[in-house]
């Protein structure tokens, strides 16, 4: 999958889907080779391919936020979609969040949050870019500042790359890759692996 993303950075399209389409060939129940398949064809104007994609993606891993927005997205650029479906569409999205944010709601409140002693505040923090980003950029600062006699943190990483900044951040926390998670099964994670964490979603803003 890095092959892809470094041709697909270098704007070698072709070859990205040729190779992606070798990683399909490998990995045919994988969700992510699907999603990957689906962004690059959007991007060479394959609109009926990225649409098949992105369903293929959702039918192995419904609750990802990002193939689903991508799918919406790709139905507001395929001109053979009518409005009538777009709207369907946008309507099951509202539907998913809703019941996903009921079901997470309801697993977060199922934990314990009144320790029988006194111990550390546990603190995390979830982003795609804790790297050399604004975001790993600010926090890395803010995790080697903190009292580890008084804190407890945990990263929850869902992306970004391996640097030097990435590294900095590993040694300053409890480090949790959620990469391949979707957002119910992350939020699994962090309640079974770190009881009483506030978590913290950290994004940027390029527009600010």
């Amino acid at each position: 999958m890095s092959l892809v993303a470094s041709l697909q950075a270098s704007g070698q399209l072709t070859a990205a889907r040729d190779e992606i389409d070798r990683c399909v060939g490998r990995h045919p129940e994988g969700a992510e080779v699907w999603h990957v398949l689906g962004v690059l064809a959007l991007e060479m104007g394959e609109h009926q391919r990225a649409l098949d994609a992105f369903q293929r993606a959702l039918s192995l891993a419904p609750d990802s936020v990002e193939t689903r927005r991508s799918y919406l997205m790709a139905l507001e650029y395929n001109p053979g979609v009518s409005d009538q479906a777009r709207l369907a569409a946008a309507k099951e999205w509202g539907q998913w969040a809703s019941e996903l944010a009921r079901r997470c709601a309801n697993l977060l409140q199922r934990q314990k949050h009144a320790p029988s002693h006194p111990r550390k505040l546990r603190l995390g923090f979830v982003s795609a870019d804790l790297c050399s980003h604004p975001v790993g950029l600010f926090l890395r600062p803010v995790l080697q500042a903190l009292d580890s006699s008084r804190f407890e943190v945990f990263c929850y990483s869902h992306g970004g790359r391996d640097d030097n900044v990435r590294s900095e951040l590993r040694k300053a926390c409890y480090w949790r890759d959620i990469t391949l998670l979707d957002d119910f099964a992350a939020a699994q994670r962090i309640v079974d692996q770190s009881k009483g964490v506030r978590v913290n979603k950290i994004r940027y803003n390029e527009d600010i």
